[in-house]
């Protein structure tokens, strides 16, 4: 890690999204064994691997006993979201109150996903890199959507913190959505082809497996 890398990181943090009750995989997607280890891990290490001084929220709800059971947070924060079913909004606002309650200093967060088996230390680093080299106060992955070319941006993603008050205000189910596409012209797009992979289906998975298994 150059000293660039260090200094793109410095005075942010990275918080994931993990609460939902995977109702249409019918179990928790978080601990589907993927390359070897729960889903919910690959986030957690990309996350840890920013260093030691990145802060680290996990926000857990449904099944959330047994998921911190087979996990290993290291020093990841875990958050306890009550009200998960209400939708991602409410994972999101549990994390962002408690960076700005206890995180003076933070100048950003880094919003991640419990289920894009690709995203890694490296594509987090190019997230913030890319947000802090154009002094950008937004960064978003790009993909192309599912079955079309078309590109669309998504998670992870980086806030800064002028957005915390927004992200506070989130209602529902679609996340930061609405603030990424209105902020579109002053952010940052990192191209991550493979952020299009997720698992919200038995399908999804069994595609993911065989995607393994042919390398």
């Amino acid at each position: 890690m150059d000293d660039r890398s260090t200094d793109d990181c410095a005075n942010i943090c990275v918080a994931i999204l993990a609460a939902g009750g995977s109702q249409r995989l019918g179990r928790p997607k978080q601990l589907l064994s993927v390359h070897g280890r729960p889903l919910l891990q690959g986030p957690i290490d990309a996350a840890l691997g920013l260093g030691d001084d990145i802060p680290v929220f996990v926000v857990l709800g449904a099944d959330h006993e047994k998921i911190k059971g087979k996990i290993d947070f290291g020093r990841a924060r875990v958050l306890f979201n009550d009200q998960w079913q209400s939708g991602m909004a409410s994972s999101i606002r549990l994390a962002i109150e408690c960076i700005v309650n206890d995180l003076v200093e933070i100048r950003g967060v880094v919003l991640m996903t419990a289920d894009q088996p690709h995203v890694s230390t490296v594509v987090l680093r190019e997230l913030v890199g890319a947000a802090a080299q154009t002094a950008a106060p937004l960064a978003v992955s790009s993909f192309s959507a599912p079955d079309s070319a078309k590109k669309i941006p998504g998670p992870p993603a980086y806030f800064a913190a002028e957005f915390f008050s927004q992200l506070l205000q989130l209602q529902g189910d679609t996340g930061a959505r609405a603030i990424v596409q209105s902020n579109l012209e002053r952010a940052a797009i990192v191209d991550f082809a493979r952020g299009a992979i997720d698992i919200d289906t038995e399908a999804d998975y069994a595609s993911l497996v065989a995607e393994g298994s042919n390398r």
